[in-house]
């Protein structure tokens, strides 16, 4: 196995009978951290009947057709971890260098998920991560998937569809605001001519509101987490009013990229000891990053962490604190009201958010932080 790439996807549309040495196989890319995802079949069975699709630490997907229905030939079952779309997918065809076919098959499902899985390694690496596990993987598509969608899923299937977060960022949009700025200084000569009869007035010198002192923690009139109560948002907010008036408050700042800022507040680039948020039973956590300027809001990205403990605890960190495992997070803000949201569905365990910094970002400024859940 020596001579990958660090990280590797492998896609594999095909499978078969139960095939011990197949699965062996396999088996052996995954223990080697090499990211395995596997077609699920097309003999509308069980899958857990199949190799390689019914390895545990491989990713196998079933297929859906474009109204979110189990396709009627994908296998389904315990071993099945998400379904992705399958039926009529257009692609390139072996024929020739410009041919084209659409065909249907869990074989079509596979890639989907193997591009996403790709993105958020590229995304991992982007951060300075590396040695993110197979194991790690099948967690993040499972709880970033939509759940409870598909119909007719099959007996024992897990009712989770792909979904990628990932929107690639245009780096040529900020160049075009520069040749803005040279017609700005012509239309100013005629506005400043006016402004000379208004200084009689001398009430205008004397403003009330005073700025608040460095470092000070305040809270706005109206929190982000009190304005959610008034959103349609598809996790069902607006129809639970009394928690999220609930939401808990607090202040953060970052100062360099290296910097995290956990909440419930913890100490950066440090053990972390902060008692995080502990559900007794699957809950939806929601949190916002909202900066004081909202013009900083798509320089901050947003981590929700899961408390690893045990033996397990050694093979997952974040920012050198040991036994965090990231198993959400947001990178890409929104640009029109100036926060970052994300919620998530997670099932009983410990958990922490962390807001760090955008790599090569100047975020030395003030945020709002307001977490929740219900």
């Amino acid at each position: 196995l020596g001579g990958h790439g660090e990280p590797s996807v492998v896609s594999m549309s095909l499978g078969g009978g139960a095939s011990t040495a197949l699965d062996n196989c396999v088996d052996d890319l995954v223990q080697n951290g090499i990211h395995v995802v596997v077609a699920a079949g097309n003999s509308n069975r069980d899958a857990c009947k199949s190799s390689p699709a019914r390895l545990e630490g491989a990713v196998t997907v079933g297929a859906t057709t474009k109204s979110d229905a189990r396709a009627s030939y994908s296998n389904y079952g315990n071993c099945v971890d998400i379904f992705a779309p399958g039926s009529s997918v257009k692609s390139a065809w072996a024929s020739s260098d410009t041919a084209t076919a659409t065909i249907s098959g869990t074989s079509m499902a596979a890639p989907h998920v193997s591009g996403v899985v790709a993105q958020y390694l590229q995304a991992q690496a982007a951060r300075g991560r590396t040695g993110v596990t197979p194991a790690e993987v099948e967690d993040w598509l499972a709880y970033s998937a939509t759940a409870g969608k598909i119909s007719d899923v099959g007996r024992g299937s897990s009712n989770l569809l792909l979904q990628s977060s990932f929107i690639m960022s245009d780096p040529e949009p900020e160049p075009a605001p520069t040749p803005s700025p040279p017609p700005a200084p012509v239309p100013e000569p005629e506005p400043e001519p006016a402004p000379t009869p208004s200084p009689p007035p001398p009430p205008v010198p004397e403003p009330t509101p005073a700025p608040p002192s460095e470092g000070e923690c305040t809270k706005p009139e109206a929190p982000r987490c009190m304005k959610a109560c008034g959103w349609k948002c598809k996790s069902g907010l607006a129809k639970k009013k009394t928690p999220c008036k609930q939401g808990k408050h607090s202040c953060g700042a970052l100062s360099s990229e290296d910097k995290y800022g956990f909440h419930p507040q913890a100490p950066a680039n440090s053990t972390v000891e902060a008692e995080p948020v502990c559900l007794s039973r699957r809950s939806v956590l929601e949190a916002y990053v909202e900066p004081k300027d909202p013009a900083n809001a798509g320089k901050l990205d947003l981590y929700l962490l899961k408390e690893i403990k045990g033996k397990r605890a050694p093979n997952f960190e974040f920012d050198g604190n040991e036994g965090w495992k990231v198993v959400g997070y947001k990178l890409k803000a929104n640009a029109k009201h100036g926060f970052s949201r994300m919620s998530m569905n997670r099932k009983a365990g410990c958990y922490l958010w962390a807001v760090s910094c955008k790599p090569g970002m100047d975020c030395d400024f003030d945020y709002d932080f307001y977490h929740n859940v219900y």
